[in-house]
């Protein structure tokens, strides 16, 4: 596909984009573990001194070595105050006062809440220096030279004269009111300068006034008087009271804000970046390759993320006011071309030196040679302001030096690009071709790009020493083929991160070497489709029995029993990532299809590429969660049992997933009954069923030696006992071991599901080409299927998985509490005592809903709400809404009987969204009746398992059909 700019190559298909992406996303998360590791771990030692007492949690550290951020953190609450004041001022001037007296009105509270927010000095002093800048304009005939030179002396040196009020938060007010101050002043005196402007000078007065006193653009971010000037008449003729759309737009962003300024609070217990670019360049070089790019990655996405805070905050309550902000910054993390950080990072700064700088310089047409010069200098010129901005350190030197060099070469290329001779090799090797040779070529753009932040967020020195280590020993490693990952060498490293900056392109020949499973080239008949399944089963029981080699015994609760119904797994053995893998690449991709981020058709050729991204990306997630069990202790410490052994358990691990992997493709290319998915959950959760139900083993309770199994323990308490009717009231009733109670609980949950998949709702179709060709669209009650519980188990089991770690760790700290306090079964589970997880988990019997019932409606309200939520969902971003049911109805050339195919969309809404939400209700009311009652297993797994043995009656029937009858089923 070509796009419709000549200057831009078409893209790759999706799925590679995707699969790129997930590569990304990994890459990114590393980055923050390694972070992670060297802060707490080789470097704690160095960078103890910058850890400041935690404002949140006692006896905890936080890094507060970025001077901007700890002063911005102790005066957010007096900004949001004189913001909050000053939007409240001018929404009562605006819609309360008649027009003249409202501008006056609203220049008395911006110039009031100034004050406020800084002190009556500075604002004198601003507007003093700002008077004498317009008077010394005016009296040079307008000159644009003099505002320049005298707003940037101010912005040089203006803190070594300019009084300052006492306090580091106040100081750091004032000094952003007379920095961006400085800004307003210069910008409305080049608006002086551009032409005759006095005619009407009350009104210039007036306009002038606003323009200074509206307090949102006075900190952090740069508005031109031009844009305000059209912003605030746009919003004086807006008369509306009160704009829902525009309010809820801004209240939506300002919950965002507060999330990530509490996401930076909270990573900042964690991860010390900020004091190791902040220490001496030496503690840098101790560092290898991986750790230092990991470093200087997070810190660069925490600089991303505090600007997006410090920006945003005046952005919020600007949007509030009704008028248009710069946008948020950009993530630096995703730029190929840093033409677009400046563009988007500090869109206002970037406004200001194109109107200002850029386009003053360029405007008159010059013979070439002259023009290509002109251009140097306007860039000379733009780059320049930024070191007055920013100061002219050696490490900003090389920033803004780096950083020109970028736009120079991107320049370059683009001419290059716009060539007829490439645009005629374009046509020829394709759309396809050109992005991957164009991935290639942008190392060039990438590399000064990326290093040059990395000198603007580290000391003097730290730049230098990253480049050094990274980009020019890496380089002269590679030519010298000193090329090893054990040893860590930085010419492995370059290669890596060379090859991951182009992984964009380049993940299409890596697919070809996935294993996998060719579909069949003729129809499989019953009995193979039967044995086959059989012979996948086999595989998986026996692979949970099989004991992971190398592991050391633990007596401790199992982190991750909640999640193992949904898994498939089995501690301690091959089944121990179980399906976990496979269904978060394959939920992953069918939600960003399903959502229409990929765009994946109907031909063999891209479903095959699709089906490989999953597959690879599967195997990335394999070896990614392997990685993680091994590394956390799960089988012991690591340092203990050897490198050695950590490896082969990650070997295992991964090729355990493999076979999981190729054991689902099997069967879902049509060796096979159902998916290898739907197969394994199953077998799980009867087995479950089955053992405790039939289970021999023997467990000395107290009450003397009683059989685990329910039926078992019926037999064997009647036999052993004289009072028979004790014996079966304790066979019914035992609390402390599997019952009868629980066994009937279990089939009654199972006849009624049974009983409901019955329930549907038969729309009539007919061909609309056909006559006389009838047909039934069935929408059943569970019109999501088994997803809303798979989805809620998800999400609830990984809450716990959390808790229980965050328990382990720091169990006592208050807000750990909060989130939940763990004690132990004897079962080898824990079990939730307190905090929001114990509300969030089943009561185990109508005795324990009569104790707490808070718990018991808090369980069954959340239970409730978030399935019929997800299977809401679902059905939007599964392909399954009644826009897609009627597109595929269209597709087929299909129509609702006495029904337009126009308001074909309009009848299917009235069912399948009711079906969705109250389908998930009855989900998530069968699951929690099942927990009431005790049923066997639990409430989610018993459903999945109910769900997954239909589905396979439903493909027995079928087949049935097909074959004639149940003998022609084995015969044929």
């Amino acid at each position: 596909m070509k796009t419709s700019s000549p200057s831009i190559p078409g893209p790759l298909p999706k799925p590679e984009r995707v699969l790129a992406w997930s590569i990304w996303i990994f890459h990114s998360l590393f980055a923050f573990v390694i972070a992670y590791w060297v802060s707490n771990g080789k470097a704690k030692g160095w960078i103890k001194h910058w850890m400041q007492d935690s404002s949140y949690l006692p006896g905890w550290k936080m890094d507060l070595s970025d001077a901007e951020w700890a002063y911005y953190r102790q005066t957010v609450w007096h900004l949001l105050l004189d913001y909050g004041l000053h939007s409240l001022g001018i929404y009562l001037s605006k819609h309360c006062l008649p027009s003249p007296i409202s501008r006056y009105a609203l220049i008395l509270t911006g110039f009031l809440v100034h004050i406020h927010m800084s002190s009556f000095q500075c604002i004198v002093v601003l507007y003093a220096f700002a008077a004498t800048v317009i008077f010394a304009t005016w009296l040079m005939g307008g000159a644009k030279l003099v505002p320049w030179i005298l707003c940037i002396s101010f912005i040089a040196k203006a803190t070594q004269y300019v009084p300052f009020s006492s306090g580091t938060h106040i100081f750091y007010r004032e000094f952003n009111i007379y920095l961006y101050g400085s800004i307003k002043i210069l910008n409305f005196a080049l608006y002086l300068s551009d032409g005759p402007k006095f005619r009407n000078f009350w009104k210039l007065l007036e306009e002038s006034l606003l323009y200074f006193s509206y307090l949102p653009y006075s900190m952090t971010l740069i508005v031109r008087f031009e844009d305000f000037k059209e912003q605030f008449e746009k919003w004086e003729k807006n008369r509306e009271i009160f704009c829902w759309e525009t309010k809820k737009s801004a209240i939506w962003f300002g919950v965002r804000l507060a999330f990530w300024g509490a996401f930076i609070d909270f990573l900042l217990h964690f991860i010390h970046v900020q004091a190791l670019f902040n220490s001496p360049d030496s503690l840098v070089n101790s560092l290898n390759v991986y750790e230092v790019c990991a470093i200087a990655y997070v810190a660069g996405q925490l600089f991303h993320v505090k600007y997006v805070v410090i920006f945003g905050v005046p952005a919020f309550f600007a949007a509030l006011d009704g008028f248009q902000p710069p946008p948020p910054p950009i993530c630096i993390s995703r730029v190929s071309l840093y033409s677009r950080m400046w563009r988007h990072f500090d869109n206002g700064l970037y406004q200001f030196l194109k109107h200002q700088v850029y386009i003053p310089v360029m405007r008159k047409p010059l013979p070439l040679v002259l023009s290509i010069l002109r251009g140097l200098a306007a860039l000379c010129a733009v780059f320049g302001v930024v070191l007055a901005w920013h100061g002219t350190r050696r490490h900003y030197i090389f920033w803004v030096t780096l950083s020109a060099t970028e736009l120079i070469v991107e320049r370059i290329g683009w001419q290059i690009w716009e060539r007829p001779e490439v645009q005629k090799l374009r046509e020829r090797i394709g759309e396809h071709g050109c992005r991957r040779i164009m991935a290639t070529l942008m190392l060039l753009t990438v590399t000064p790009g990326i290093f040059g932040v990395f000198f603007f967020l580290g000391q003097e020195g730290v730049g230098e020493t990253i480049a050094m280590n990274v980009v020019v020993q890496g380089f002269l490693d590679v030519i010298n083929f000193n090329i090893s990952a054990f040893p860590l060498t930085a010419g492995f490293a370059f290669l890596h991160i060379l090859t991951l900056a182009m992984f964009l392109e380049y993940i299409k020949p890596f697919c070809s070497f996935v294993p996998e499973v060719a579909k069949p080239e003729r129809k499989i008949q019953f009995r193979e489709k039967v044995m086959w399944t059989a012979v996948t089963l086999f595989i998986y029981l026996v692979c949970c029995q099989i004991p992971l080699f190398g592991i050391m015994t633990s007596d401790s609760a199992d982190p991750l029993y909640w999640m193992r119904a949904i898994m498939a797994s089995n501690r301690g053995t091959l089944m121990e990532l179980g399906i976990s893998p496979i269904v978060t690449s394959g939920m992953i991709m069918q939600l960003l299809a399903g959502i229409k981020v990929i765009e994946v058709g109907d031909s063999p050729k891209e479903r095959a590429l699709f089906n490989a991204s999953q597959k690879l990306f599967g195997m990335l997630i394999t070896i990614g969660q392997a990685l993680v069990y091994v590394m956390t202790g799960m089988y012991g410490d690591p340092s203990e049992i050897g490198a050695g052994i950590c490896l082969l358990l990650v070997v295992q691990l991964t090729i355990a997933g493999l076979i999981v992997l190729l054991l689902d493709e099997l069967l879902q290319n049509g060796y096979g009954l159902g998916s290898g998915i739907s197969l394994f959950i199953a077998t799980n959760i009867c087995e479950t069923i089955i053992w405790k139900t039939f289970s021999p083993a023997t467990i000395n309770s107290g009450r003397g030696t009683e059989f685990e199994g329910a039926a078992i323990a019926l037999f064997h308490l009647l036999a052993t006992r004289s009072d028979k009717i004790r014996a079966l009231r304790e066979a019914f009733y035992r609390g402390h071991l599997p019952n009868l109670m629980n066994l009937l609980a279990t089939v009654f949950i199972f006849s009624i599901v049974i009983y409901l998949q019955g329930f549907r709702v038969e729309l009539p179709i007919k061909s609309s080409r056909q006559r006389g060709q009838y047909a039934t669209y069935p929408i059943k009650l569970f019109y999501t299927s088994n997803m809303p519980i798979i989805l809620q188990s998800a999400l609830v089991s990984n809450i716990f998985v959390i808790s229980q770690m965050l328990a382990n760790k720091w169990g006592g700290n208050i807000f750990v509490d909060i989130f939940g306090k763990w004690g132990d079964d004897n079962n080898a589970r824990g079990i939730p005592t307190g905090g929001l997880c114990y509300y969030l988990s089943p009561p185990h019997s109508f005795a324990e809903m009569y104790n707490d019932p808070l718990h018991c409606i808090v369980y069954i309200v959340f239970m409730l709400g978030t399935c019929a939520f997800f299977s809401k969902s679902w059905i939007d971003v599964s392909g399954s809404s009644a826009k897609d049911v009627a597109k595929q109805l269209k597709d087929r050339q299909m129509v609702m009987r006495g029904h337009r195919e126009a308001s074909m969309i309009h009848e299917l809404n009235r069912y399948i969204p009711t079906a969705a939400a109250f389908g998930g209700l009855c989900v998530g009311a069968l699951s929690v009746t099942a927990d009431f009652m005790g049923a066997i297993g639990s409430g989610t797994g018993i459903l999945l398992a109910v769900t997954i043995i239909y589905q396979y009656f439903e493909t027995f029937v079928k087949e049935q059909a097909e074959a004639g009858g149940v003998m022609g089923m084995f015969l044929n």
